[in-house]
């Protein structure tokens, strides 16, 4: 957390913003609150002694239901074992101030990933000054830096935060759980994509986390880079597949090929999703005559 907290005092806009935490009950308690007021961030702090356990799914919801409650409109959900870039909330400005941000996306993500991903992004050229304004449209979505307005809080993240069990599978074809893999699962059976950072405005630190272990660290976190956001963020240029391949833009040769890369897995993942559901609807029916 002392991590995180650093590098959110270098974040700039921070000031706009307000922080809401929720923390736990535990022995830990009183040093994670003193941990947090001590920072001094230059921004409105809400911070809230939890009397009773949510839980690793439940707090996050219910530290946004308390944000919702209180009338923000646009929310960044952050974890307490990351690390931000500088211009984190310049990037998440530009994104929800497309005029059709909330008709034409689900949410946004800091970094260009998904759940499980053993692909990280650690390096690029610094020299091609395009790269961070690059943006994609992706049918991908990671709970690192998720952000969103109001209205898709109310119609796309709060409705399914709970979605179980699920159909999306793991890489390794295993069951899964929890609140990333049902969000995911929600995107990649709408039509609606999720906007992502192609260069990491985001990173996992540590090795040990709820969901992460050492294997999981080396296998992933490990190799995930991040910007540094020094300079200011002041537009996007968001990119599709179809876009690029009817008129590639200058500095696609740096990033087409992994985006191209990425919508063959997203596709791949929809369509088994889509056969799991026909086959439901067929052995449903199957029962009905026998």
């Amino acid at each position: 957390m002392a991590q995180l907290l650093a590098s959110l005092q270098c974040v700039r806009g921070l000031a706009n913003w307000s922080l809401y935490v929720c923390v736990e009950p535990s022995e830990e308690q009183n040093k994670i609150i003193d941990l947090i007021t001590a920072a001094a961030l230059p921004c409105k702090l809400n911070l809230n002694r939890n009397r009773s356990q949510h839980g690793v799914r439940g707090n996050p919801l219910f530290c946004l239901q308390e944000a919702s409650a209180d009338g923000a409109e646009t929310f960044l959900l952050l974890e307490d074992d990351l690390e931000v870039s500088a211009d984190c909330l310049e990037f998440i400005e530009l994104a929800t101030a497309q005029p059709s941000w909330d008709r034409q996306y689900r949410c946004g993500n800091l970094h260009f990933s998904t759940c499980f991903n053993n692909a990280h992004l650690n390096h690029w050229d610094k020299k091609a000054s395009f790269l961070p304004r690059t943006a994609f449209d992706t049918y991908f979505l990671s709970s690192l830096g998720l952000f969103f307005s109001r209205a898709q809080f109310e119609s796309f993240i709060q409705p399914h935060w709970w979605d179980a069990p699920l159909l999306l599978r793991d890489f390794f074809g295993e069951r899964i759980s929890g609140w990333d893999c049902s969000l995911n699962q929600a995107l990649l059976l709408g039509n609606q994509p999720c906007l992502q950072s192609l260069l990491p405005r985001v990173r996992h630190l540590g090795v040990v986390g709820v969901h992460s272990d050492a294997v999981l660290h080396q296998r992933s976190y490990a190799h995930a880079g991040i910007y540094s956001g020094q300079q200011p963020l002041t537009d996007l240029a968001i990119h599709t597949v179809d876009g690029i391949n009817a008129n590639p833009p200058d500095g696609c040769e740096h990033w087409g090929h992994l985006l191209r890369m990425a919508r063959q897995l997203w596709t791949l993942e929809r369509t088994a999703l889509k056969r799991q559901l026909e086959l439901a609807r067929c052995s449903r029916d199957l029962r009905r005559y026998f």
